[in-house]
């Protein structure tokens, strides 16, 4: 324990929450030095320290057998992480805007399907811990959803426990279950539920009621163009300007997984709705915390609101070290881009296996899987490999030795990132791959991702034909990309996926997306954390704005290879196959003559053919040999298709937008300089 005199000085605390942090003071010194700054920001206890209304007169039950209970080893790790401090920042946001009559009716969207932290219970259901909170603010809190209805009412902590229920005061059943309710139409049902929600708010309790509403997409989508589905939207709208809310102690909470799935008058500026943001985890310490309050060890109090028994812990490999502090901070890293119900889904399949062990392929394999899905196969991410260095990373890669060795400084100066500010704000924010299909674009992507150490995120068509659903996407995808930072996110053919502003969508949905893209591109959070690499065909179709310094600061040209080149390409391919080569300098000559032209894909193609000669000569499976006698039986059987002449137009076009010469050669930087200046 630190100096007395450095000690942080929290103010007048319950007896309990004193005792508690003396405890952890005397076994590791949390009030001083950096211990003391993780867990106490801005010198100052979290709420539930503090005994305020979130966080009771008593000591939270699940921190506090946490704190006398857990396994020693995930106990410090707790307090060395800094795990103390206030949690979950959007809670705070919540409880502070109803306390400063911000507003009465705040929209939660994002990641509210996840688990949140609670002192008292451990982690559970965000809308739970919502409603846990609510209950130690208010006097009643009352849930409703579509398939639901209302929920029984859950009495405050400062309610009497003879005091009736609103439904009581107002003598009504909610969700009747007479016969003249069992005939309703859904919308009649729905117009009847509005009109209970109405009378609910309209009484008055000293503390209030708080009304929790869940998923609210379902309640009012973005095409609700039926006046009778417009109900809901007309009344929370003027439940958050109506002055008697604000004379209230009411509050509204709205959950949508996301703002897009809404009609556009709740998210407008004018409707006095506060909206806040639920993000997803976006850094190893959300991930590792959850993970420490799972393997606490059997004594700690159960968490009641997940699905895991955390007593039983599984087996690691090696690659996630010695101990179980070391584990569970392996785990936490390579776990980036999932909520924390996707890391549950992770262990759970992990406990019903028979070797019931985490290893490196399955946590890459099973965490590819889960963002696919949840994703809906909009974004396919990655791993890179562990080990593998900025050169090694591009031996794959054939040719293209100018943009590797530029590829490969961005790489050394994406390693410096974290630790230096002006190394983030100087690393490009995006890449533009310019060239006919075939040369190279998505390999080098792959490797450039690589070769950074990061996640590869290749995202998909996002486009759907249902109202909404593509500015859903859109925001599911760039949510799941912030999660997974740091990371290299890979567009292709971006001519077409993002096009131009005012193509003829009359719906103004290109319009939305693309500026959707801008926002998150121009984002400073994200310089040095978010590399954007996009291909294309086809650059003239791609919107100027995209292309202007600041989004896409460096266009790299793929051309089709020269001789040198082609022999590289080649050889890796050869070699990728374990085909060993016999060619003399002759075949070689006579080989990159042939293949003048082709591209890297067409190249791979030969070498497949020569493979494949001498296999079928061979009579099956067995050592392979190339040489001249297989590659001119290759190129008698393949040849590619005939539209060189498209290939010149698309390398022209390259070679046009190019921003740094230097990755020209100097047959290149003719050709440009004569199609710039028109010859």
């Amino acid at each position: 324990m630190g100096n007395d005199t450095d000690a942080v000085d929290l103010g007048a605390l319950p007896r309990w929450s004193e005792r508690l942090i003396d405890r952890l003071d005397d076994e590791y010194g949390i009030r001083t030095g950096e211990l003391a700054d993780r867990n106490f920001p801005d010198d100052r206890p979290p709420r539930w320290l503090q005994g305020t209304a979130t966080g009771g007169g008593d000591a939270p039950d699940w921190i506090q057998s946490f704190c006398l209970d857990a396994d020693p080893a995930v106990r410090r790790l707790w307090v060395e992480e800094g795990f103390l401090s206030a949690d979950p920042a959007w809670l705070e946001t919540l409880v502070t805007g109803d306390e400063a009559d911000v507003a009465r009716v705040f929209l939660l969207t994002g990641n509210v399907d996840d688990y949140a932290f609670s002192p008292d219970s451990g982690y559970l259901p965000a809308i739970d811990r919502i409603e846990e909170n609510a209950a130690k603010r208010k006097d009643w809190v009352i849930r409703y959803s579509l398939s639901n209805g209302f929920e029984r009412p859950v009495r405050g902590v400062a309610t009497p426990d003879d005091d009736p229920s609103p439904f009581d005061d107002l003598e009504i059943d909610p969700n009747g279950d007479g016969a003249a309710d069992r005939t309703r139409s859904p919308q009649e049902a729905l117009d009847g539920d509005v009109r209970v929600m109405e009378e609910l708010l309209e009484r008055s309790y000293d503390g209030g009621i708080a009304l929790i509403v869940d998923n609210l997409h379902l309640l009012s989508p973005p095409d609700s163009a039926n006046v009778n589905q417009n109900v809901v939207t007309d009344a929370i709208q003027r439940w958050a300007r109506s002055p008697s809310m604000f004379q209230s102690e009411n509050q509204v909470v709205l959950l949508a997984g996301s703002s897009e799935g809404l009609t556009r008058d709740l998210r407008s500026a004018s409707s006095h709705i506060e909206t806040i943001d639920v993000p997803r985890p976006e850094d190893r310490g959300d991930r590792l915390k959850f993970l420490a309050a799972l393997y606490a060890g059997g004594r700690v109090a159960p968490m009641s609101g997940i699905r895991l028994d955390g007593a039983t812990r599984p087996r690691f490999d090696d690659r996630f070290g010695s101990g179980i502090t070391e584990q569970l901070r392996t785990l936490a890293e390579r776990t980036s881009g999932l909520n924390l119900v996707g890391l549950e889904n992770l262990v759970l399949r992990v406990n019903a296996g028979d070797e019931r062990q985490f290893t490196t392929e399955y946590v890459k394999r099973a965490k590819r899987d889960q963002l696919a899905q949840e994703s809906g196969g909009i974004l396919e991410v990655s791993e890179p490999d562990p080990g593998v260095d900025p050169e090694s990373a591009f031996e794959g890669v054939g040719g293209l030795d100018a943009v590797k060795e530029r590829l490969i400084r961005i790489s050394d100066l994406m390693e410096r990132a974290g630790t230096s500010e002006t190394v983030r704000r100087s690393l490009p924010s995006g890449l533009l791959f310019l060239g006919p299909p075939g040369t190279g674009k998505t390999l080098v992507a792959r490797a450039f991702a690589n070769a950074c150490g990061v996640n590869f995120a290749e995202l998909g068509n996002i486009r759907s034909m249902y109202v909404g659903e593509s500015e859903r996407n859109l925001s599911q995808a760039l949510d799941l990309i912030r999660s997974l930072t740091p990371v290299v996110v890979f567009m292709d053919e971006i001519d077409q996926t993002m096009g131009r502003r005012g193509s003829g969508d009359e719906s103004g949905v290109d319009r939305r997306l693309f500026a959707r893209i801008l926002q998150f591109m121009s984002d400073p959070e994200l310089d040095g954390q978010v590399i954007w690499i996009a291909a294309s065909n086809e650059p003239t179709r791609i919107d100027p704005a995209l292309k202007r310094a600041g989004r896409f600061d460096l266009t790299v040209p793929f051309v089709r290879p020269d001789a040198e080149a082609r022999r590289s390409i080649l050889r890796v391919h050869l070699r990728d196959r374990d085909a060993a080569v016999d060619l003399s300098a002759a075949d070689w000559d006579w080989l990159l003559d042939r293949t003048a032209g082709y591209t890297g894909a067409e190249l791979e193609r030969v070498a497949k053919e020569a493979i494949w000669t001498e296999l079928s000569a061979s009579g099956g499976p067995a050592d392979v040999t190339v040489d001249g006698d297989s590659v001119r039986a290759a190129l008698a059987a393949y040849s590619p298709p005939a539209n060189r002449r498209e290939f010149r137009r698309m390398e022209d076009d390259a070679l046009v937008e190019v921003t740094s010469v230097d990755m020209l050669t100097e047959s290149q930087r003719e050709r440009r300089e004569q199609l710039v200046n028109g010859e």
